[in-house]
C-alpha cells in the first residue's frame, strides 16, 4: 500500500542550553525593584463591607438517602437560638426546586442560603455584615450540632466582600 511519511523541515527551541554550575550567574530582584503604587493604591481604597462564608457538608454514610434533613428546621434553631444576635427578618422554603430543597433567611445583619441536593450535599451561604471570623465559626459549629452525626464538614471558604475590588478583611484576619 501508500505510506505517507512526516520529515520535519525546521526544529525551534527543541533543545535546552545546558549551563555548568560556574556559568550559572541569575539576577536577583528585590521588591524594591518594581512600582508598587497601583497595588498599594488599591490596598488603600478598598473597603471590606462583610464576610462570606461557604460551607459544603457531605453525609457521611450515603446509605442513609431516607433521612432527610429539614434544613428549614436546623436553620432555624441556629439562627434563632438564644446565644445568637442573627435576628431573622424572613425565611422562605423552596422544595419545590429538583430533589431537595432551598431556604433562604434574611437577618438583621446577615442572610443564610442553605441548598440540599436531595441526596449527601448540603450547601451553605453565609454572608454577614461582621467581618470577623467568630460568628461563621459559632454558625458553623451551631449547624453542625443540629444537622446531626450524618454530616460533616468537607470544604470550608471564607473571603471578605466590600467594594473596590476587595481582597483583605479589614481587621487583617487571612483566616
Amino acid at each position: 500500500g501508500d505510506t505517507f511519511m512526516v520529515k520535519p523541515s525546521v526544529l525551534q527551541g527543541g533543545t535546552l542550553t545546558y549551563l555548568e554550575d560556574h556559568e550559572f550567574n541569575p539576577t536577583m530582584f528585590s521588591q524594591s525593584d518594581y512600582d508598587l503604587s497601583a497595588g498599594k493604591q488599591q490596598l488603600k481604597d478598598q473597603v471590606a463591607l462583610g464576610r462570606q462564608s461557604v460551607f459544603q457538608l457531605g453525609r457521611s454514610d450515603s446509605s442513609h438517602h431516607d433521612n432527610s434533613p429539614n434544613i428549614a428546621s436546623v436553620l432555624s434553631t441556629v439562627l434563632e437560638g438564644d446565644d445568637t444576635d442573627f435576628n431573622v427578618e424572613s425565611m422562605r422554603v423552596y422544595d419545590d426546586v429538583g430533589d431537595g430543597v432551598v431556604v433562604v433567611a434574611r437577618c438583621e445583619k446577615a442572610t443564610v442560603v442553605a441548598v440540599w441536593d436531595g441526596r449527601d450535599n448540603i450547601l451553605v451561604n453565609l454572608f454577614q455584615c461582621d467581618q470577623q471570623r467568630l460568628g461563621a465559626d459559632y454558625f458553623l459549629t451551631s449547624f453542625m450540632q443540629a444537622i446531626g452525626e450524618d454530616w460533616s464538614k468537607e470544604l470550608r471558604d471564607d473571603m471578605p466582600r466590600g467594594t473596590n475590588k476587595v481582597i483583605n478583611f479589614s481587621s487583617g484576619d487571612p483566616k
